[in-house]
């Protein structure tokens, strides 16, 4: 999982790292899953744009997958009540 240095501030971190930090952390059972929707939608899109370009970190790939397999864990030991509508197709967390 990609950690900014000791000494760097929240501001430095990747916004996906943000966003996927937000969805770790949230309690409230009844946004859980939005941030969870959010977090892999902005994991995704990081993705995308590595295709295109090289990570300014070498490690970011890497944290990028861990990130992804962590909200994909998340999700799958939520309660199926918590689920409602939402479904885990391939590496993606949606609204169906």
């Amino acid at each position: 999982m990609y950690l900014p240095p000791p000494k760097a501030a929240a501001t430095q971190s990747p916004e996906w790292y943000q966003i996927y930090f937000l969805a770790v952390l949230e309690s409230d059972e009844s946004k859980v899953l939005l941030q969870i929707e959010r977090a892999g939608k902005a994991i995704t899109d990081r993705l995308v744009q590595l295709r295109w370009g090289a990570a300014e970190n070498p490690q970011e790939l890497h944290d990028l997958n861990s990130a992804f397999t962590y909200l994909r864990l998340l999700f799958e030991n939520l309660d199926t009540q918590e689920k409602g509508s939402y479904e885990l197709s391939g590496n993606w967390v949606h609204a169906s």
